[in-house]
């Protein structure tokens, strides 16, 4: 009883804590833009990226310039962004538009369904930027542990495209911005197998003492 106990405790601590650090966070961040810019030709802006480990892209976002007399951050169309992986298919897509809601500089809409990447595989974020700006160097910014930033990249289209030509910027001070994600890890196994385990032996326990 009491090894059944000790598993479920440890178990238990386990999924408590990959719960308390698998809420969705932004994989680029920054605080400001020394740029925000278009020039009235149609481009599918985006940005390569390797993942860390094994994770969850939950929603995908799209930068927001601010409003030239309000500073209000919103688009004048809706706009298409997606993930692409590194042979050019199309994994995953959905529309970002003025009714989503504004976490930092981007909006953001959820996936319908989450989006597994695989460690140590390279992917492409990619939005179509149509008639609104884009930010072409940040300020204060950072990048989320789960990925490694590896470059910008863009297109000349008229619709979302894989973003094939590489901008010649490798950090994210210097890189241009039109999409972003939400990213959480994947769970962790061994702790909910653990947990299953812990509730399987009480499980056993209960029976043994009920006969």
């Amino acid at each position: 009883m009491k090894s059944a106990l000790r598993t479920l405790a440890i178990a238990a601590l386990g999924v408590v804590c990959y719960a308390g650090t698998s809420f969705a966070a932004v994989a680029v961040d920054f605080t400001g833009t020394a740029v925000d810019w278009n020039d009235g030709n149609n481009y599918t802006i985006g940005w390569s990226f390797t993942a860390n480990q094994d994770l969850f892209v939950n929603s995908l976002g799209v930068y927001a310039a601010p409003e030239f007399g309000t500073g209000n951050r919103v688009f004048t169309e809706t706009h298409a962004v997606g993930i692409f992986d590194a042979n050019q298919n199309l994994l995953a897509s959905t529309a970002v538009s003025n009714a989503d809601s504004l976490n930092g500089l981007f909006r953001y809409h959820s996936l319908d369904t989450k989006l597994a990447l695989t460690k140590n595989a390279t992917y492409f974020i990619a939005a179509y930027m149509g008639a609104d700006q884009m930010a072409i160097g940040t300020v204060g910014s950072s990048v989320n542990p789960l990925i490694t930033y590896t470059g910008s990249y863009y297109t000349t289209s008229n619709s979302l495209s894989f973003p094939a030509l590489n901008d010649g910027t490798i950090t994210v001070a210097d890189g241009t911005f039109g999409p972003n994600m939400e990213v959480t890890p994947t769970p962790i196994p061994a702790a909910f197998w653990l947990l299953g385990s812990g509730l399987g032996m009480l499980g056993a326990v209960r029976r043994r003492n009920n006969n």
